[in-house]
C-alpha cells in the first residue's frame, strides 16, 4: 500500500475520503482505523455512521476469531451468511484479533497473516457494504490487512500538556489487565 493511504484523522486526505463516502464511492471498500486515541477513533466511527442512511452493524472480532481455526471459520461463515443484502456499513471492533503471527524464528520482526485473517479477508471481499476495522494501536496492523484496505486512518494522542496528562491517566492499567502483543526482544 502506498504511503498516501496512511493519513491522520481530520487531515486533507481524510476530508477527501469522507467526500467519497458521501458520493458512495467507498461501497465495498475496507477502511482501517488505528491509533491510541480512543476518543477520536470513536468520534470518527460516529461520523461515518451518521453519513449512512441505515443503521450500521457493529461486531467485535473477538466474537469471530478464536485460536481454533475450524471454530473461527464456522463463526465467520455463520456471521457473514446472515448479513442482510442491503447492509450499508459494517463496523468491526477489536481488530487486534486479526493481528497476524510471527514466524517460528526467535528474532523475527515480520508478522504474517494467520489462516483466520486470510479467511476473514476472503469473506470481507464478498460484502458490498463499507467495512471499518478498528485497532487499538498501529503496531497491530500487518501488511496483509493494510494492502487490502482502501485507507488507514491514524489517531494520535492529544498535543496539549493538560489533555495529554488526562489522556495518559485514562489509559493507565493495573496488573497487566491490557497487555499488548508486542514481539519480545
Amino acid at each position: 500500500m502506498k504511503k498516501e493511504h496512511f493519513f491522520q484523522y481530520r487531515s486533507t486526505n481524510y476530508n477527501e475520503l469522507f467526500k467519497k463516502l458521501k458520493n458512495e464511492e467507498l461501497n465495498g471498500k475496507t477502511i482501517l482505523l488505528a491509533g491510541l486515541n480512543n476518543q477520536l477513533r470513536n468520534h470518527c466511527l460516529d461520523e461515518f455512521s451518521r453519513e449512512v442512511i441505515a443503521e450500521p452493524l457493529t461486531i467485535s472480532l473477538s466474537d469471530l476469531v478464536v485460536p481454533n481455526e475450524k471454530e473461527s471459520y464456522d463463526r465467520m461463515d455463520a456471521f457473514f451468511d446472515t448479513l442482510p443484502s442491503d447492509l450499508e456499513m459494517l463496523i468491526f471492533l477489536d481488530g487486534e484479533q486479526l493481528c497476524g503471527v510471527y514466524t517460528a524464528y526467535t528474532y523475527s520482526v515480520v508478522k504474517y497473516a494467520s489462516p483466520q485473517e486470510k479467511y476473514f479477508i476472503k469473506k470481507l471481499e464478498e460484502v458490498s457494504a463499507i467495512k471499518l476495522i478498528s485497532f487499538e494501536d498501529t503496531y497491530s496492523l500487518d501488511e496483509t490487512l493494510v494492502r487490502h484496505a482502501e485507507a488507514v486512518i491514524t489517531f494520535n494522542p492529544p498535543s496539549s500538556a493538560i489533555e495529554r496528562f488526562f489522556w495518559h491517566l485514562s489509559r493507565f492499567r493495573v496488573n497487566g489487565s491490557r497487555l499488548p502483543t508486542k514481539r519480545p526482544v
